[in-house]
């Protein structure tokens, strides 16, 4: 429970509110109070495969892809996602720092064209993941 207080205490005050419009700062502060309720609703969370309907939404903002811009084919639709939030604030310190960082982006949409999704399915339910974390 330590750790998930320090990890909140460790939040950057400065970054705007997610949709829940609860601040870094109100967390941060509220960090050694909070942490063992939210570490429990995380966790019971994962182990039961059932989750609340607003962790699944995220703004999305198109990013162009290329050729005619008048097409909307060419735009991907990109969710800002608190985990995507977090790498770029790491991306960020680096550069501060006078760090060099790489990233490989792939876009494996078509990939996934091809594939049996019944056999996919198969495979990954044989390496262990559950009929509930595939929903």
């Amino acid at each position: 429970m330590e750790n998930d207080a320090l990890t909140l205490k460790n939040l950057k005050v400065t970054k705007s509110t997610g949709l829940d419009k609860i601040s870094a700062k109100v967390l941060k502060i509220g960090s050694s109070i909070i942490a063992p309720s939210l570490t429990f609703i995380f966790n019971l969370s994962l182990s039961s495969g059932i989750f609340i309907d607003d962790w699944k939404n995220a703004p999305v903002c198109p990013v162009y892809k290329g050729n005619d811009r008048r097409d909307m084919g060419n735009y991907r639709p990109t969710s800002i996602l608190p985990a995507l939030i977090q790498m770029c604030d790491d991306w960020y310190d680096n550069m501060d720092k006078g760090k060099l960082t790489s990233v490989v982006f792939l876009d494996i949409r078509k990939a996934f064209d091809s594939v049996d999704r019944s056999i996919l399915l198969e495979k990954i339910q044989f390496y262990g993941v559950a009929d509930s974390e595939l929903m």
